[in-house]
């Protein structure tokens, strides 16, 4: 038996059926692309280059500096005050000789000043061997400040260091001696004494320093120490 013969679709056919599959492959791209698109980050940029990042600025981030610790100046100048934040610190010079007392002096670019007393007479037949250095201290903020005796410190050449001796309840004039505490209001001024232990021997000051808080205010005493009787 004969097969049949197949049939052969019509030209028109054939047309229809490529417009069809023509139609559904536009229509997949179309998808396609729509789904490329979603996938896309929603920030979209219009014209030009992308701006570039800004670094971040340490100074933008950082806390505003803080007070200095440590201040320094030198006893040798005239006027050499030792100027913080809050405080104005300096050691007077003393007059050579002095009648009852050694004087202990720097000489410093070939001018010789007083910085302090020793194995004062009128002391030692007390009981007392001191050191007697005239200081001040003046208040340069606008609130109260208080001066603690405790926050002194006297540092010699060798590295020691020493805390001062209260003798202001055996002196005759007390009030001319730093007490414990002082308050001081803004913008005065307190001078007077400060004493050390006279009895270490050796001793030749390197410094002296006041303590105000994180803040170190310090007088020097540069050049060749001497004495005068």
């Amino acid at each position: 038996m004969a097969l049949p013969e197949p049939r052969r679709a019509s030209p028109d056919r054939l047309g229809s059926a490529a417009l069809v599959i023509a139609l559904v492959v536009l229509l997949v791209s179309a998808l396609m692309a729509a789904a490329a698109i979603l996938r896309q980050p929603s920030t979209v940029h219009l014209g030009g280059p992308l701006p570039p990042v800004a670094p971040t600025s340490p100074a933008a981030t950082s806390q505003p500096p803080g007070p200095s610790p440590e201040m320094m100046a030198t006893f040798n100048l005239s006027n050499g005050w030792t100027k913080g934040d809050r405080l104005t610190f300096g050691v007077f010079w003393l007059d050579e000789p002095h009648p009852n007392c050694v004087v202990h002096s720097y000489t410093w670019k070939g001018k010789r000043h007083g910085a302090f007393w020793s194995d004062c007479e009128s002391w030692e037949d007390d009981g007392y061997d001191i050191l007697i250095f005239y200081v001040r201290f003046k208040n340069t903020s606008e609130r109260v400040v208080t001066l603690s005796l405790r926050d002194l410190v006297l540092a010699s050449r060798d590295r020691r260091t020493f805390g001062p001796v209260n003798v202001r309840s055996k002196a005759e004039f007390p009030t001319s001696f730093l007490p414990e505490t002082l308050k001081l209001p803004p913008g005065d001024q307190w001078r007077g004494y400060v004493t050390f232990d006279g009895r270490v021997r050796r001793l030749v000051p390197d410094s002296m320093s006041y303590i105000d808080g994180k803040q170190t205010l310090r007088q020097e005493f540069e050049g060749t120490h001497g004495t005068e009787a």
